[in-house]
């Protein structure tokens, strides 16, 4: 139960309340409770899916009630917004409309006084927490989700969601390999489109698959840094590369070989062995899955296998892992000695700097995962074109070793090579520690690097990537790479090396396993470049060889810097790296035309670069003259950004430092500086660039970047310079932008640097009032930096003046309220006021000024200035305010502007009144400009909803989507997956933007100034075209509910606003209702006919009748009667709108309260303002002018349920129809009208295009014309007459038979209902003169059938309009069929009857009707011939004649049994049924059992009355049950109904009598047997009589109905030699039909059924069968049974039948002799003894008959 506060909370209707924890405590308790009895109820209902949501709804509230009691954190906050959230979505979707909140959690109501901007606001932000709240939670999942956004759960984001950087932690746990030799791995990541992009991790194992060092265990894991989220997708991979350490031709390959002994103490197996190819790994991301895993947890451990080449693993192993990911199984095998390498993956996201200093806490709550992720080493992105984070320190040089060329020589076999790289430096010495491969733990700086040695190949490929650390190499300039080339011998003893070898690594002559027998070198720097860094790319290396004379035993010195490089032939080392090549040559060494070295180089320094001007200037001191200084940075402005880029920080503290020591080269500095900023600026995403697309990405980095390049290079130079340092770049920026003045022509140089200038004026200015913001500058500074910044602001109005092709010119633009921002403080309000009028001036008058850009322009700044301090001061914002008005009334009216234009131009005029709101009311005159653009707007944008919409509609009729199910949970919310969703979003924030506008701006006006622009009394614009645009805009809103209904407080500030303007409106339309009505013109016609003229159509539809209307008459004379029209639209739009309806049972009992509440009876002042209007139009010539308009909405308000609005209605219609009376005799103006809104009320189909607000309920506009509309006939002494009284019957007759359609299912099941149900409604439609309404019911008709796939009749119903029609040229105007039947242009006559033809054909041919295909045929054959004579389309027609015919004899047709129901008693509630029989047409192959079930289940209470009864008035018509008797029923010529016989069709072809039997018939009959003696007599032929019933319909089958109406009943009794002489002639035409059937059959191929055929009819007759006709022939029959006697001669017709039963017999004869005679032939081989069986029976038969035949002749 709940307390009373509790109660009052919740009728507050505003939800939970933000203040105390109890109250919201209170609420939650609520909440459980009345959640709990919705579970229970979704429960006993079996509604399974609101009883999942509901109970885990209540977990997690009271999780949260949990958590607010417990916590008293920031959970403590998020559970209580979760809580709040969840229950406010709850109850809004239960009460169907939200009351917002203040910020401080206060209920808003309609007397604080809100505007309304600021109500559109919370009501967004309610609706953006109603979607919230309605997606927590339906699953586990979701709830988990949000709790973990909202900080009561750990973070758990995907991947996918996170626009920071991305980083992949990698576990290496296990590696098992089953080898004697140690191994090392190489982690990295490869791309299919960039290759490697990382760094490699290396992890060394011992034999026994340990790391050397033990504490190593568990620890081998790395940071893949900066990853992009393309190296997550499916198109990234991890690879493993793993090589062995051992011999050459180590056993590898099987595991049981013997194992190595142990190492001595201090042997290092990877120094002192080869390193070999094993094998590698590679592992998918995709596989992985990391995208759709959260961030900061473990992957379980998943193997990684290994692979190797099938083929030549010296040669193939270099790209084996293309070769893995490419799935080549024929190329490629596992590794046997090899169980693969487990490993662990983890994702994080963040700045890794700010990970670390953070302890990675934001990663995982996990502390073995945060120890981890602190103790990885960092595996570097190497692939990235980003620019470096200045925190990062590497100088290194990455030198891939692509591979070489080597010859052969004098060995039988290829050579085993290996290459050692080496630093040595300017004397010499070899420099230690220098290079290594890969990082990590076990990745060390080395001595040396020695290549992978491949077997047996001379020409071997690498991609083996090593990295020199520069800072380990003393003096680059005269530091070179030493390459030195190896053959490698399997066994431990090799050649014997010579000098040669000793000049290479030191050391004297002994047996070695290697021979060195070339080498190569490369300087690090170029000294004819001015020492810079060798240039990024692939370098050929030429290899020099020893002679092979030369005596190699050379003296060598080892100092104790290691060994010493001593140059061939003894020769001292030359510290002129120049002269190195030379020296070499001239020592006796030859290079070899035939021996290269392949490498790449990489150059990744701050400091280093291969750009010889950035060399010199980072290092400017060393410059002798000022003169060289000024080249140098001449020559860096000069550079590609790419080029400069990565030294941007030193770059920028050599500027500084130029800055302030060299005030003569200043402006040259800063020039160089300009340009360095706005690139690193654009790069970290400070500036927006074109390129740029994910803006929020760019932002971040720009946050995480360029904020550390200011603290690490540009404050520090401030700090360290003098203290003017910020005033001298704005001096020199002041100087740059005087250069740019009148500058107009350009090179391209020229205008990449203006542009930068541009762009660089608020990054300097900024910087140069941050430092000002420290307080440090003295009054002197202070005047200096005053008049500076006064000259920047000059120097930018100046080039403002320039031309808009202009680049540079087009950024100032762009930036320019940045610096206007920085200025201001410089200047008084009034002064910068005025300094932005006249920039907003400027760009508002520029002839020169591209639209597009400049709209943009004006339209940013203006908002900028809005929101500023200068539009908060009066004084200020008068300067303002008139240009401001004047820009938005430019774009409103511009009839070249776009969507995103207008759009813009809403946001800005939303801010300019929403400030005004709270201004000096005086202030507001000025807003009169603006309200009639503002209108054009708001309908514009309704055309571009409109557009938008349709587009959609066509793509969702395309793909079918407009089918589909939807779910009973929808409400909850669904995603936008398309752009013209999406655009048509933003169409509809635009428009509640502008309906907004529209009603702050009818508030701010007030009720004298909309009068004024109505009276329009300074003639500055037509006051009449405003007040109509004005009104239809307003409708438009309104009708097409730009507002959501939801928002209650914003639609009622909004409807208040437009119940204002109407009253307004009111009293200025009775005010000058005499002027308007006397200059009225008498051949109005109406708005509609007038938007039927412009769009060539007669029957707009309704979405578009309002807007056309309004585009209408803006281009022609406004007419008085449509400016009244216009506003009974608006009057009714607001009347009849349901959100409105408080007396509705259908409205919330919640909202209900709160309207009666708060805005008690709203409509009132509406409905007196709608009944002045009205009154004005005294005349009821005037009154009749809107029948066309508002016969249908006037009815509407009329069958309204609030009774004072139903009055006004009633009273109106009463005028109308009174009016139509008197003027016409009659309803004509009127009647239509009324017609349209009972059929489109009572079906629930809009064929007739009626707006759906116009439509009333069904059951009140039944009362309103069954009893309502006679009684105000008799009440009012005009229309209390005959003719109207009969009107009001016919109404009500239409009633009954649009019910009775209705009550019909459209469904296969009521298929023969509806249709009949048609028939009636098209037959009441013609004799009422509605063509329009008959033919619209025929298509809708047709398509029905043809939707349930009986398109006989669907084409039948085609046809009803095609009679209508003749052959004439007279011109047709166009027809809305309606209910998506599609429109029909206009036409000649003789045109539209064609294409109805056509579409009719097109339907009975599927139906196969196809006789009348050919009657229709032959009338389009007769207009070609005489009417429209065209023998080639006659050709066309008399060919698909032939087709049909073709069709008619040849394919096996069906048709469909015809079934007699007859429905008796009063139990049946529907008068068109009950006490009356129908013909049925079913189903082809329909029994009458499956028929008589489907008609049973319609009547599920009705007795079956068997076929033998014969119903009677006593027992069952006038019983108060249900009877229903079922018959089979057969065609009938209607001759045959009179007793006449028919005509003799036994001789016609199968196809022609089943045309004859089941086409064109409307006479049916069914038969009783009975007989007329008591006895039985001793032949059962005798008493064989039938009673056959003829049944007669109207319509004649097939037709456009399944069911007709009997309406003539006659009975033909036939007695028993009738009955016989029947049976024969239909056994004889069987037989016939046999013998043809047979004849056409080749010899020995007969079937069975021919067969039986002849053996049934011949045994029935030799047994017994020609007795039975004895009593007949021989005249017996009138002594035994005189009743038949007396029936043949009672009817002079019946006379011959006894001789008509000999012919019979006779006939039956020949055509069995004719039979048997072909059987003999034609039967299949085993029938041969059944022939001849029926032989002998047929001669016995033949003498029998002859016999009895002869005897009575």
């Amino acid at each position: 139960i709940m307390s009373d506060d509790i109660k009052s909370l919740r009728t507050s209707l505003g939800g939970v309340s933000m203040g105390s924890d109890e109250a919201l405590l209170r609420e939650i308790d609520s909440c459980i409770v009345e959640w709990s009895k919705k579970c229970g109820k979704a429960l006993c209902h079996g509604e399974i899916e609101d009883y999942n949501l509901q109970k885990n709804q209540i977990s997690t509230i009271q999780e949260w009630r949990r958590q607010i009691i417990v916590d008293k954190n920031m959970a403590n906050m998020a559970a209580r917004e979760c809580a709040i959230k969840l229950i406010e979505a709850q109850r809004q979707l239960d009460e169907s409309f939200s009351i917002p909140r203040t910020d401080d959690g206060e209920v808003v109501t309609h007397q604080m006084g809100f505007s309304v901007h600021h109500l559109l606001r919370l009501h967004r932000f309610m609706q953006h927490r109603l979607v919230e709240g309605a997606f927590l939670p339906s699953t586990v999942a979701e709830q988990y989700e949000a709790e973990q956004k909202l900080g009561i759960r750990a973070v758990s984001n995907k991947i996918e969601k996170i626009d920071e950087p991305l980083h992949l932690f990698m576990d290496m746990k296990m590696a098992i390999f089953k080898i004697s030799e140690p191994f090392r791995m190489y982690f990295s990541v490869w791309r299919k489109d960039l290759g490697f992009v990382t760094d490699e991790f290396v992890v060394s194992l011992t034999a026994k698959g340990m790391p050397p060092d033990n504490a190593l265990i568990d620890r081998l894991y790395t940071i893949f840094s900066n990853m992009d989220g393309d190296d997550l997708l499916q198109n990234a991979y991890l690879v493993c590369k793993i090589y062995r350490f051992g011999g050459l031709l180590n056993d590898e390959m099987n595991p049981n070989s013997p194992a190595k002994s142990p190492a001595k103490s201090g042997f290092d197996p990877f120094a002192a062995t080869y390193q070999r190819p094993f094998g590698c790994g590679v592992k998918s991301f995709a596989e992985l899955n990391l995208l759709g895993r959260e961030l900061g947890t473990c992957s379980p451990a998943s193997n990684l296998k290994v692979y190797r080449p099938t083929r030549d693993i010296e040669k193939n192993f270099e790209n084996i892992h293309e070769v893995i990911i490419s799935g080549s199984e024929a190329e490629r095998e596992e590794v046997p000695t090899s169980m693969g390498i487990m490993l662990e993956y983890c994702v994080i996201s963040g700045n890794l700097h700010a990970l670390r200093e953070n302890g990675f806490k934001k990663c995982t709550e996990s502390e073995s995962l945060r120890s981890k992720f602190l103790d990885a080493s960092i595996t570097s992105h190497i692939a990235s074109d980003d620019i470096t984070d200045p925190r990062d320190q590497r100088e290194e040089l990455f030198i891939t070793l692509v591979g070489g060329e080597f010859s052969q020589g004098s060995k039988s076999t290829a050579k085993n090579i290996e290459i050692t790289v080496r630093c040595v430096g300017p004397d010499g010495a070899f420099i230690p520690k220098c290079i290594g491969r890969g990082l990590g733990k076990q990745a060390m700086l080395e001595d040396s690097y020695s290549t992978t040695v491949y077997y047996h190949v001379n020409n071997p490929t690498y991609n083996e990537t090593v990295r020199i650390h520069l800072p380990a190499v003393p003096d680059l300039l005269g530091s070179h790479l030493l390459l030195t080339v190896a053959h490698c011998s399997t066994g431990q003893s090799g050649t014997t090396v010579g000098s040669f070898r000793s000049s290479m690594i030191g050391g004297s002559k002994e047996k070695k396993s290697r021979d060195y027998f070339a080498f190569a070198f490369m300087p690090f720097v170029d000294k004819d470049g001015g020492g810079v860094v060798l240039g990024d790319g692939p370098h050929y290396l030429q290899c020099y060889n020893p002679p092979a004379d030369m005596n190699m035993n050379p003296a060598v010195s080892e100092p104790s810097s290691g060994p010493t490089y001593i140059m061939p032939g003894g020769a001292p080392y030359v510290s002129d790296q120049s002269q190195l090549k030379i020296r070499t040559l001239k020592s006796g060494y030859t290079t070899s035309s035939q021996e290269y070295i392949y490498l790449h180089t990489y150059v990744s320094s701050v400091k280093f670069t291969h750009e010889r001007a950035v060399h010199e200037f980072i290092r400017w001191s060393n410059c002798e003259t000022d003169e060289k200084l000024l080249d140098v940075i001449h020559a860096c402005t000069s550079l590609p950004d790419d080029s400069t880029l990565h030294c941007v920080r030193e770059i920028i503290e050599s500027t500084i430092q130029i800055l302030s020591r060299k005030p003569g080269l200043a402006d040259a500095a800063f020039k160089l500086c300009v340009n360095m900023l706005v690139l690193f600026s654009r790069k970290a995403g400070a500036i927006n660039s074109p390129t740029t697309t994910d803006k929020k990405v760019v932002s971040e980095k720009a946050k995480q970047v360029i904020d550390d390049l200011w603290s690490t290079c540009v404050e520090k130079a401030f700090n360290s310079s003098h203290k003017t340092i910020h005033i001298e770049l704005v001096r020199c920026l002041n100087t740059l932008l005087r250069r740019m003045q009148g500058v107009n022509t350009m090179t391209a140089e020229m205008m990449i640097f203006h542009r930068n200038t541009v762009l660089a004026v608020p990054i300097v200015l900024g910087l140069a009032m941050k430092q000002h913001m420290k307080g440090n500058d003295d009054s002197a500074a202070y005047e200096m930096l005053q008049q500076e910044m006064g000259n920047v602001a000059h120097n930018l109005n100046e080039l403002l003046q320039q031309s808009y092709e202009n680049e540079s010119i087009r950024s100032l633009r762009i930036i320019f309220f940045d610096v206007f921002s920085i200025v201001e403080s410089f200047y008084d309000v009034e002064e910068m006021a005025h300094i932005a009028v006249t920039y907003l001036r400027n760009l508002h008058t520029r002839p020169d000024a591209p639209s597009r850009q400049v709209k943009k322009d004006k339209l940013a700044f203006l908002n900028s200035i809005l929101l500023s301090n200068i539009f908060a001061i009066e004084e200020s914002r008068e300067i303002v305010l008139g240009c401001a008005l004047d820009i938005l009334s430019f774009h409103f009216s511009d009839s070249n502007g776009t969507g995103e234009d207008r759009a813009t131009s809403l946001v800005v005029l939303q801010v300019l009144l929403e400030k005004m709101e709270v201004f000096d009311p005086e202030d507001c005159d000025a807003l009169s400009q603006v309200l009639g653009p503002l209108v054009d707007v708001t309908h514009k944008l309704m055309q571009g909803v409109r557009a938008k919409r349709h587009s959609i509609e066509k793509l969702e009729a395309s793909d079918g989507s407009r089918n589909r199910p939807h779910s009973t949970r929808s409400r909850r919310g669904s995603c936008v997956g398309n752009t013209a969703q999406i655009t048509t979003s933003l169409l509809m924030i635009s428009l509640e933007n502008a309906a907004c506008c529209l009603c702050s701006t009818i508030n701010l006006l007030g009720r004298d100034r909309v009068l004024a622009l109505m009276e329009d009394k300074d003639g500055k614009h037509n006051g009449k075209q405003f007040l109509l645009s004005l009104v239809a805009a307003i409708t438009l809103i309104i009708r097409r509910v730009i507002i959501p209904q939801p928002w209650l407080l914003l639609n009622m500030l909004f409807l208040s606003a437009v119940r204002d303007l109407i009253v307004w409106t009111a009293e200025y339309m009775e005010k000058n209702s005499v002027r308007f009505l006397s200059s009225l013109d008498e051949k109005w016609t109406s708005p509609c006919a007038i938007t039927s003229e412009a769009l060539g159509k007669s029957n707009p539809s309704s979405s578009n009748r309002d807007s056309l209307r309004l585009s209408v008459v803006r281009h022609q004379k406004v007419d008085n009667l449509i400016l009244w029209s216009e506003i009974f639209n608006l009057t009714l739009s607001i009347l009849l709108d349901p959100s409105l309806a408080t007396e509705s049972a259908s409205m919330n009992e919640a909202k209900q309260a709160y309207l009666t509440r708060h805005y008690k009876d709203f409509r009132l002042a509406i409905i007196d303002s709608l009944s002045r209007v009205w009154s004005a139009l005294s005349d009821t010539t005037h009154q009749i002018k809107f029948a066309d308009v508002y016969t249908v909405p006037f009815i509407a308000v009329a069958c309204s349920n609030y009774e004072p609005l139903a009055n006004t209605g009633k009273a109106m219609v009463l005028d109308l129809l009174r009016s139509d009376f008197q003027l016409h005799d009659g309803f004509y103006s009127t009647a239509p009208h009324i017609y349209d809104i009972v059929n489109v009320t009572i079906l629930n189909n809009n064929n007739m295009n009626i707006d759906s607000l116009y439509i009333p309920p069904r059951e009140t506009l039944a009362a309103f014309m069954e009893g309502g509309l006679m009684a105000m006939f008799k009440a009012d002494a005009v229309l209390n007459c005959t003719k109207a009284h009969m009107f009001a019957s016919e109404m009500t007759t239409l009633l009954n038979l649009l019910r009775d359609l209705s009550e019909c299912r459209k469904t296969l099941e009521f298929e023969e209902e509806r249709s009949f149900a048609y028939a009636k409604l098209m037959d009441f439609f013609m004799d009422m003169g509605r063509r329009d309404a008959y033919i619209k019911a025929a298509h809708s008709l047709s398509k029905e059938m043809a939707s349930l796939e009986h398109y006989t009749e669907a084409g039948n119903a085609i046809l009803l309009h095609y009679n209508l029609l003749d052959w004439s040229c007279d011109m047709l105007e166009s027809v809305d069929l309606g209910d998506d039947c599609g429109v029909l242009d206009v036409e000649p006559s003789w045109q539209r009857k064609k294409n109805l033809m056509e579409q009719a054909i097109d339907l009975l041919d599927k139906g196969k009707a196809w006789e009348v295909c050919v009657k229709l045929l032959d009338e389009m054959a007769e207009v070609y011939k005489t009417v429209r004579p065209d023998y080639l389309e006659l050709v066309g027609v008399l060919e698909r004649q032939v087709v049909f015919y073709r069709s008619i004899a040849t394919e096996d047709r069906y048709f469909p049994t015809m079934f007699r129901v007859g429905y008796y008693g009063q139990g049946y509630t529907n008068e068109s049924i009950r006490n009356k029989e129908f013909i049925y047409r079913g189903i082809p192959l329909e029994s009458i059992l499956d028929f008589s079930t489907r008609i049973k289940k319609k009547h599920p209470n009705s007795e079956v009355l068997p076929p033998k009864v014969t119903p009677n008035r006593e027992e069952h018509f006038n019983s108060p049950h249900q009877f229903i008797q079922i018959s089979k029923v057969t065609s009938a010529n209607p001759c045959e109904a009179e007793g006449t016989p028919g005509p003799d069709i036994s001789t016609l072809p199968s196809y022609m009598k089943a045309d004859l039997i089941s086409n064109n018939v409307n006479c049916f009959f069914y038969q009783r047997p009975f007989r007329k003696r008591a006895d039985k007599s001793a032949n059962e032929f005798l008493d064989l009589w039938v009673e056959r019933k003829f049944l007669h319909t109207s319509i004649v089958f097939p037709s456009h109905t399944r069911r007709a109406e009997v309406t003539k009943e006659s009975t033909v009794v036939l007695n028993p030699i009738e009955m016989a002489v029947q049976g024969l002639i239909e056994k004889n035409a069987e037989l016939k039909e046999k013998n043809v059937q047979m004849a056409a059959i080749a010899d020995g191929q007969a079937g069975q059924s021919f067969t039986m055929s002849l053996s049934g009819t011949v045994d029935a007759a030799v047994n017994g069968g020609i007795k039975n006709y004895e009593s007949f022939i021989t005249g017996s029959y009138r002594s035994d049974n005189p009743e038949i006697a007396e029936d043949i001669d009672r009817c002079a017709q019946k006379h011959g039948i006894v001789q008509l039963l000999k012919d019979t017999l006779r006939d039956q004869l020949t055509i069995l002799d004719r039979g048997i005679q072909l059987h003999r032939k034609k039967c299949l081989e085993s029938m041969q003894p059944l022939h001849v069986h029926i032989e002998n029976l047929f001669v016995k038969m033949r003498g029998e008959l002859e016999v009895l035949l002869s005897d009575n002749i």
